[in-house]
């Protein structure tokens, strides 16, 4: 919570500080120990080596796409700012909303999302422009590669050109997203880094298997009863043989000469390659969007429509409200409310920051719950109980109620009773329990009168 007993004048030196990075650094190779050591020193709370193996697994083929669909799978999402259920936002608070998109801009908010994902935190500062009638922040994301938690003091700090800064998130200069006192050893790249190292691996293996594969082996068939220098030069030329077809073949009077024989190879092993990568692929895939349906979802896999529905943007729907809760949290507490204090007073209602990250959804509940109620509504008339709220109920639903003289009544009430009676045909004349059947008597009529008869 922002320390707002300071005064204006003091905040604004406060917030025209500015918080200047380093250059971030670059590490070409990896390897098995490298990047143990760098996992090491992520859980014991150094980003430094866990940031720079995270810049590099940007390089592979899978992973870069799955995080970009998973962080924009929020930001792409309608944004609006919610109060309170019962009323709607006023017209400083319609105003903030507008705002919002230039305080916290995509490519800011991307940066954070990413990091605090694969790393398990992300840090950013507040940029504040104070000339105006209002204090407007952005949002400026730094590298994480200059973070670090002290366990001793239980203290963030951040390595900057203005030298070391203590990190104090919601004073109104500092954003942490994360979850937890720990939270950063949930980052994704403890998981990830292990098949992004795999799937290098594999490639290289794959790449000289194909180099062995693609220049068979020349077997050379030498005569035995031939100069040794003759011999000797044979195999040099075919030794120097590469990309040229053309290789003499010096041969003897009674045919016993030089030949040469390729031996490839003809077996399947090179489908290991492919397992091993296609798993690593769906690994990713499952870590970074709860699924692989949007890759591998197809008539031919035999998909469902409630497995395409589940997973309509291709991330898992618990995945995506789980991100938008923590963010809407971390910014309504960190960025909204320092802005509402330093510019309202810190008595002022924040709104809260929220995606509709599930709008399919969020449709289908609303309209079973719209039944759900009509059918309630039905069941308690059939009881016969009133309910004197209905119509404030119906609200609540986005119904509105209203009575229709020309509707039926319900079924089980009394007016339904006196329809059904009323409806019920009369009994036909001479009907009773003596009566002759008319079928009968009409029969007997006709063949009275049939000519001849007796």
């Amino acid at each position: 919570m922002p320390d707002v007993t300071v005064s204006s004048r003091q905040f604004a030196s406060r917030a025209r500080q500015v918080i200047t990075p380093w250059q971030t650094g670059i590490r070409p190779t990896w390897t098995i120990g490298a990047i143990r050591a760098a996992l090491l020193s992520h859980r014991s709370g150094e980003f430094s080596q866990a940031a720079q193996l995270f810049d590099s697994m940007l390089e592979d083929d899978e992973f870069p796409g799955d995080l970009q669909k998973r962080v924009n799978a929020l930001l792409r999402s309608e944004f609006t700012l919610q109060i309170d259920e019962d009323r709607e936002l006023n017209r400083r608070e319609r105003q903030v909303q507008d705002l919002f998109p230039e305080m916290a801009p995509d490519g800011e908010l991307f940066d954070l999302i990413a990091s605090w994902l694969v790393l398990g935190v992300g840090v950013a500062t507040i940029d504040w422009k104070v000339d105006g009638p209002l204090w407007i922040p952005t949002i400026r994301t730094l590298p994480t590669e200059f973070l670090r938690y002290s366990e001793y003091e239980r203290q963030w700090y951040y390595q900057a050109r203005e030298g070391e800064q203590k990190v104090t998130p919601g004073d109104g200069k500092w954003i942490l997203l994360t979850t937890g006192q720990r939270g950063w050893i949930w980052g994704l790249i403890r998981g990830l880094s292990v098949l992004w190292l795999s799937k290098g691996l594999t490639y290289c293996d794959w790449q000289r298997y194909c180099q062995k594969h693609g220049l068979p082996i020349i077997k050379a068939k030498i005569p035995i009863f031939r100069d040794d220098k003759e011999k000797d030069r044979f195999i040099e030329d075919l030794s120097s043989l590469q990309s040229e077809g053309v290789v003499g073949l010096p041969t003897g009077p009674e045919g016993d000469g030089y030949d040469i024989e390729l031996l490839e190879a003809t077996d399947g092993s090179w489908e290991s390659f492919q397992a091993n990568l296609d798993r690593a692929d769906r690994k990713i895939q499952i870590m970074l969007l709860g699924s692989n349906i949007g890759t591998e979802q197809s008539d031919a896999t035999g998909g469902s429509r409630a497995a395409a529905e589940s997973s309509s943007n291709g991330l898992d729907q618990d995945k995506a409200k789980s991100d938008e809760k923590y963010v809407s949290q971390c910014l309504s507490e960190q960025f909204l409310k320092p802005f509402f204090a330093f510019n309202f007073g810190a008595s002022v209602e924040v709104p809260e920051p929220h995606w509709d990250v599930c709008p399919e959804e969020d449709a289908r509940a609303w309209a079973d719950a719209q039944v759900a109620f009509v059918g309630m509504l039905t069941a308690i008339r059939t009881t016969g109980y009133k309910l004197k709220n209905a119509e404030q109920l119906a609200s609540e639903y986005g119904l509105e109620l209203e009575e229709d003289p020309d509707a039926p009544p319900a079924p089980g009430t009394e007016a339904a009773a006196e329809i059904a009676a009323k409806s019920k045909p009369p009994p036909a004349a001479g009907a009773g329990p003596g009566a002759r059947p008319a079928g009968r008597t009409a029969k007997k009529k006709t063949a009275a009168r049939r000519p001849g008869a007796r």
